[in-house]
């Protein structure tokens, strides 16, 4: 498209020294132009035009589906950021026959699968019910800290009842290293012994406290009635983890400090965790 002044153009000798120069950039919709025109002989000395160029979509996922929620999903325009469209993404289906989308652990058990921190225990079960032992949390904490990075396995050195070569030997040395965890005794750290909701408390906490993240915040326990049972060691991890929402009471008076931990329980713990420390910390 050429764009003509409304005005006649003349000729005539002329040095062209006052001039108009009109130029307005496309924008993705439309075409823009630059017109340099004489003002004493009207002669128009340049007249261009740029195509508009049309939008640069990319889609982006705001928000990840899971096995309960839809996600949602938005296209815009990179060059003027324009807002194209939304759309939804289908609930992802459980693939575990145990873990079911209205269950009150299907969101931390989806969160905690797709992170890389729990596996099934086959292809078609999760065994949400099943207790979680030692090894199986600092190895699940381990994947939190490292990503995909693989603990090493050959060295063994803290505790005479976790070998080398075993599955959770790396983890358990390098929270043991790092002050994350302590023996059951000066030599051993029962690995195989089922893991109380205190103990993941105390855990959490001194993992955060190894990041450097916030270790001050707590809560008067004392509205649960079993608040008493917990071990001295622990009182101040489960004031920090109630008050951050990642350990609450079976019941509004009973917190069971002392009630073994199951894989479902610690999904949900590992999920607070995330979004409560992990997620608060990162925006600061």
């Amino acid at each position: 498209m050429v764009l003509v002044p409304d005005f006649e153009v003349t000729g005539g000798e002329c040095e062209h020294t006052n001039v108009t120069d009109t130029k307005v950039d496309a924008t993705c919709t439309e075409d823009g132009y630059h017109i340099i025109v004489c003002n004493d002989c009207k002669e128009v000395i340049l007249n261009e035009t740029t195509d508009a160029p049309g939008h640069k979509i990319e889609t982006k996922v705001l928000i990840s589906p899971t096995y309960v929620t839809e996600g949602e999903r938005v296209s815009y325009c990179t060059r003027c950021g324009e807002h194209v469209s939304t759309d939804y993404i289908k609930a992802v289906k459980s693939p575990f026959t145990d873990v079911k989308s209205g269950d009150w652990y299907a969101e931390a058990v989806y969160f905690a699968v797709n992170n890389g921190l729990f596996f099934g225990t086959s292809d078609v079960n999760f065994e949400p019910d099943t207790n979680m032992n030692r090894a199986m949390l600092v190895t699940v904490l381990f994947r939190l800290d490292h990503g995909s990075v693989k603990p090493d396995n050959t060295i063994s050195k803290t505790f005479k009842d976790v070998p080398a070569n075993q599955w959770y030997t790396g983890s358990v040395e390098w929270a043991a290293e790092n002050g994350i965890v302590a023996g059951t005794s000066a030599s051993t750290f029962s690995p195989l012994d089922n893991i109380t909701r205190e103990q993941v408390a105390s855990i959490l906490y001194r993992y955060a406290r190894y990041k450097g993240y916030d270790i001050d915040a707590s809560i008067d326990l004392s509205g649960y009635k079993d608040s008493s049972s917990i071990s001295s060691y622990a009182v101040k991890p489960i004031s920090w983890a109630n008050a951050y929402g990642i350990i609450n009471g079976v019941s509004p008076v009973k917190l069971n400090p002392l009630g073994k931990a199951s894989r479902a329980e610690v999904a949900q713990m590992f999920r607070k965790y995330k979004d409560n420390i992990l997620n608060d910390f990162t925006a600061k």
